[in-house]
């Protein structure tokens, strides 16, 4: 029987995707198939190591098909735009680094996929117009970056976070989704928290 790739593909503000993997294949590949990015690159967004612009897909440094389980893209314009992959160990963020979105504790670019501290268990990412959220497997949410909305859910505005912190008060958490300045929570009861 003949199986057909697999494609996952997440295109916000620039190109992100990961690359075509059977499962045969991806077994057999000691690197794996790369996780592709394209599109504006002038904050490092690509992950490629540059802050050049690509106009076809280019593998994103260090990243392997094989080892990534989830990848979104954010921020507002191609000049703030940012991204996260979430591997099976840890979570990786590069691109604009401005309101803290990288998680890193730092507020620089970053052209290459780095690790975010702080995160384990993590099954869901979320990357917002300049903040990300983590759900870890007991259903916790983490949140980061940029907060003049409230959009860390911590109960407060204009304070940015420049690492991953724990959103008080939150009933156990299915999926998270991120919007441009505000953050969306499915409860495993099925209600939405936002």
């Amino acid at each position: 029987m003949r199986r057909s790739p697999v494609l996952l593909t997440l295109v916000v503000a620039a190109g992100l995707a990961l690359a075509p993997v059977s499962p045969a294949s991806a077994a057999s590949s000691a690197s794996g198939a790369p996780v592709l990015s394209w599109g504006a690159g002038r904050t490092g967004q690509l992950g490629n190591g540059t802050t050049a612009d690509s106009l076809s897909p280019t593998p994103v440094t260090g990243l392997a098909r094989s080892d990534v389980d989830q990848i979104s893209a954010g921020g507002t314009s191609s000049a703030d735009s940012f991204a996260l992959a979430r591997t099976r160990s840890t979570v990786k963020a590069w691109g604009h680094g401005s309101s803290g979105q990288l998680g890193n504790g730092g507020t620089s670019n970053q052209s290459v996929p780095t690790s975010v501290p702080g995160l384990s268990h993590i099954k869901d990412i979320a990357a917002g117009g300049r903040h990300a959220l983590a759900l870890d497997t007991s259903g916790q949410v983490y949140s980061w970056g940029d907060n003049a909305y409230g959009q860390l859910g911590n109960n407060h505005t204009g304070d940015s976070r420049g690492v991953p912190g724990l959103v008080p008060g939150m009933p156990k958490v299915k999926q998270i989704s991120a919007g441009c300045d505000f953050s969306l929570a499915l409860l495993e009861n099925g209600k939405v928290y936002a």
